[in-house]
């Protein structure tokens, strides 16, 4: 049918085939169908006036886009280094999709901007990753999304494109025994201090890194703030480790807790000084990230519910709790209770061929 409920978002598209393109368009939310059939009629309308020839087709090039609408938009609504990301992909996409129309770009040409990237060795001379090439097909993704709803584009093209497959098993932690030893390993205490607060709060690292002060609640011993992934208020109560490193850091001169110690603004990742941590350590590679999973896992390890790790964390389904759980004890566990229940059923082989003597005789 040409119009339809998406089961997920319980949101009306259209969807209709036109000269042998297909064309997708998603509806306001509290939309009735007969306004939607309304609508429908008059995309088909300009359509047929468009393929005619009496009305032409609103043009957009790709890098005026990028210019005019996406960069702006990701400046204003992404973070420091989420925008930086963009403006380096919108540079690499420009490689094969500079003077060419929004409306021009299929499918096909994204499979060759995918494959070109796959081949393409990074700044290091080491192959890309699939994951890095799946992050930079999304970044292209929000481009046409954005493009579809100022009405520039009728769908996604990369939506027909299927991202590299790669395994997203990541269950790297900090183990208790090597906590004080990689902290002890820091030379910046700017980035000791952001990787403890992570630790001990479950923050995601833009979000430590761009600590307000009004943020704190001394009084009620709470962080609360937006959060910027899910833009959801949260609170994050303060241990003696996480409330005694702000008050050091509180009579800095600047409104954030963690100003950038090169330019004093917000600073944008704290990798180069925990990668080099971790090699003095000798602890094997770790990231801010998986200081953040350490927090879950841990959580999890106390046997506090999926909503309290839910909620500390920022997510918003407690299906994502679960990535928490595959922490190397708690497997270790399963395989020893695996084992300690089927020991009473397992015959030593020395019994059996005992047994089988006993039975020849």
């Amino acid at each position: 049918m040409p119009i339809y409920t998406d089961k997920k978002t319980n949101r009306l598209f259209i969807k209709f085939s036109f000269e042998g393109s297909t064309y997708k368009k998603r509806l306001p939310e509290k939309m009735t169908r007969r306004e939607a059939e309304k609508i429908e009629t008059k995309l088909k309308t300009n359509l047929f006036f468009e393929s005619t020839g009496i009305e032409t087709k609103k043009k957009m090039l790709f890098e005026d886009f990028l210019i005019e609408y996406y960069l702006p938009f990701a400046e204003k609504h992404h973070s420091k280094m989420s925008f930086e990301r963009s403006v380096y992909i919108a540079k690499v996409a420009l490689l094969l999709f500079r003077n060419r129309d929004l409306r021009s770009i299929r499918p096909i040409d994204l499979e060759k901007f995918k494959q070109v990237r796959i081949n393409t060795p990074t700044i290091h001379n080491k192959a890309r990753k699939p994951a890095t090439v799946a992050r930079e097909l999304s970044i292209l993704s929000k481009v046409f999304s954005l493009a579809v709803k100022n009405d520039f584009l009728e769908s996604n093209p990369c939506s027909r494109v299927e991202k590299p497959k790669f395994d997203n098993l990541q269950n790297r932690i900090l183990k208790r025994e090597d906590e004080e030893k990689f902290f002890d390993s820091f030379n910046s205490d700017w980035a000791r201090d952001v990787c403890q607060l992570v630790l001990y709060t479950g923050l995601r690292q833009n979000d430590a890194l761009g600590l307000r002060k009004f943020s704190v609640d001394w009084n009620s011993e709470v962080i609360r703030l937006v959060q910027g992934k899910t833009q959801r208020i949260v609170e994050i109560p303060m241990n003696e480790t996480v409330k005694n490193i702000l008050r050091e850091r509180w009579s800095n001169g600047s409104e954030l807790f963690f100003p950038s110690p090169k330019n004093g603004g917000q600073g944008i990742s704290v990798k180069k000084a925990v990668i080099a941590a971790t090699k003095r350590a000798g602890i094997g590679h770790l990231s801010i990230r998986d200081l953040r999973r350490t927090f879950g896992t841990r959580l999890c390890e106390m046997n506090y519910s999926s909503g309290v790790t839910a909620q500390l964390l920022g997510h918003t389904d407690n299906r994502s709790v679960h990535r928490y759980e595959r922490a190397s004890n708690i497997l270790r566990e399963a395989v020893s209770d695996l084992e300690n229940a089927n020991r009473a059923k397992i015959v030593p082989l020395v019994k059996k061929e005992e047994q089988k003597i006993a039975v020849t005789y």
